[in-house]
């Protein structure tokens, strides 16, 4: 089974990874990426994309919840000063 990255038609600049597992009846997989950097991520992901169906579902997890502590930490932070004033510690 191996990963193929692809350009979608429909929409430019989303990337996809796809992997068709012939011994299971033909079952798909797919990973899809957005953004400035879908091509590279999509990439990457091809280069360690699991052959099991359960790796790759973790990994898929795992993935989105590394895209959600990235957001997270672009976000603004509050001082811990003025967290302390607010709850008046």
């Amino acid at each position: 089974m191996q990963p193929e990255v692809i350009e979608d038609r429909i929409s430019p600049g989303m990337w996809r990874v796809e992997s068709v597992n012939y011994e299971l009846d033909g079952e798909v997989y797919l990973a899809a990426f957005s953004g400035p950097t879908a091509e590279l991520q999509a990439k990457a992901y091809a280069a360690v994309a699991p052959t099991d169906r359960e790796e790759m579902l973790e990994q898929i997890e795992d993935y989105m919840d590394l895209a959600e502590v990235r957001r997270r930490l672009s976000e603004p932070t509050i001082p811990w000063a003025d967290v302390k004033k607010e709850l008046e510690l």
